[in-house]
Parts: structure tokens; C-alpha cells; sequence
């Protein structure tokens, strides 16, 4: 990859009229990007680098160096970030802070969503609902991005959706 410039190159994110948003799990999929974040600009596919994909019931990520997180970059509004923040329950269950992500040429600051601590802690070892699954692995699909959702992992059985609360 050539070094080129970082854009979106901003502190707050809340600041500007738009940031990027760099989707991961069951947001990367067009239909749940459509309830989500309507009319927000899909980029394309992106890598973050130095994180892992992590399945704690729905996906999440830890500072990994050397691994890769592969999802989509989409340009957000205040409004976007609001919705979001309601559906993935910031700052209780997932919190926001910026990433350097690649997508095309370009390395950009963007916003995205890891789980708090408490929530790690709870929900570690329990694996994805089939329909997120599913899901997860249309939004992959959708981007050409490699699937790593499909196959199931090993992990604790499956807690029932109302005792781990949904997104």
C-alpha cells in the first residue's frame, strides 16, 4: 500500500458534518446498513489492521498486532452516529473511538464500535445466533470480503437471545 495522506483526520468526530464509519459485523450488510444508517455513502470494502474479529454472541474486536479485520467504510452524519449509537447501546455495550482503516489507496481516521469491557467480559465465549451469522456472512458477501463467518466456531453453548439482550 502507497502512503498516502490521511484523511479524515478529525478528534471528535461530532465536530464536522461527516466522518467515516468503519462497519464490521452485521452492519457491513447492505439490508442492515439500510435500516441503520439510510443514505449513508457505502465506500467499499476496508481493512483495519492491529485488531481481531472476536465473537462475543454479536462481533466485536481487540488490539491484535499483526491481525486484520476486514469490513466497509460508510460516511456518516450526525444523524447516522446517533442511530448507531441507540443500536449498538453506547456507551454501555459497545463504545466508539477512532481507527486508521485502508480502503482503496487511502488510510483514514474512522469512527467504530468495540464492546465496553463489562460486556466482553460477559459475553466471552458465546457464539453468533445463526440469523446474525447469516447475516453477517450476507454483508461479507455483499463486499467481496472474505467470509469469516460461515464457519462455526468452539466456544460456549449458545445463550438464549433475551438473556444477552439484542442489537
Amino acid at each position: 500500500m502507497s502512503k498516502t495522506p490521511m484523511i479524515n483526520d478529525r478528534q471528535d468526530g461530532l465536530s464536522s458534518p461527516a466522518v467515516f464509519y468503519f462497519a464490521y459485523g452485521s452492519n457491513q450488510a447492505t439490508s442492515r446498513a439500510l435500516e441503520r444508517i439510510p443514505d449513508a455513502p457505502d465506500l467499499g470494502p476496508a481493512v483495519l489492521r492491529d485488531y481481531r474479529l472476536v465473537e462475543r454472541y454479536y462481533a466485536d474486536i481487540d488490539y491484535a498486532p499483526g491481525a486484520v479485520v476486514y469490513g466497509v467504510v460508510y460516511l456518516i452524519g450526525p444523524e447516522h452516529l446517533a442511530r448507531l449509537d441507540r443500536f449498538e447501546g453506547h456507551p454501555t455495550i459497545y463504545r466508539r473511538h477512532w481507527v486508521q482503516v485502508e480502503f482503496g489507496n487511502t488510510l483514514a481516521k474512522a469512527l467504530v464500535y468495540e464492546m465496553t469491557k463489562e460486556t466482553k467480559v460477559r459475553r466471552q465465549g458465546l457464539t453468533y445466533p445463526a440469523d446474525y451469522r447469516r447475516l453477517c456472512a450476507e454483508g461479507a458477501q455483499n463486499h467481496g470480503l472474505p467470509d469469516v463467518f460461515s464457519r462455526r466456531r468452539r466456544g460456549k453453548a449458545q445463550v438464549a437471545a433475551k438473556s444477552i439482550g439484542s442489537r
